[in-house]
C-alpha cells in the first residue's frame, strides 16, 4: 500500500510555465511594472522559486526584500 504519491511538476507531466508567467505578470502589474518577457522568465523557472522571484521582480541579493526569498 502506498503512503504517498509525489509528482514533479516542472513541466514533465503538466506544463505549468504559462501559469507562472501569468502569476508573475499579475504581481508585476500590482507594482506598476511591465510584463516579463515570457521566454526569458520561463528559463528562470527551472532554477527554483528564489531565482524565479528575483528575476521576475527585479530583485538582487542585496535588495531589501531578498531576505524573504
Amino acid at each position: 500500500m502506498s503512503k504517498a504519491i509525489l509528482f514533479d511538476l516542472d513541466g514533465t507531466l503538466i506544463n505549468t510555465a504559462p501559469d507562472f508567467v501569468t502569476i508573475m505578470n499579475t504581481m508585476r502589474a500590482e507594482r506598476n511594472l511591465p510584463a516579463v518577457d515570457s521566454e526569458a522568465f520561463i528559463a528562470h523557472i527551472a532554477r527554483g522559486s528564489a531565482a524565479m522571484t528575483q528575476y521576475g521582480l527585479n530583485l538582487t541579493e542585496t535588495s531589501p526584500a531578498s531576505n524573504l526569498l
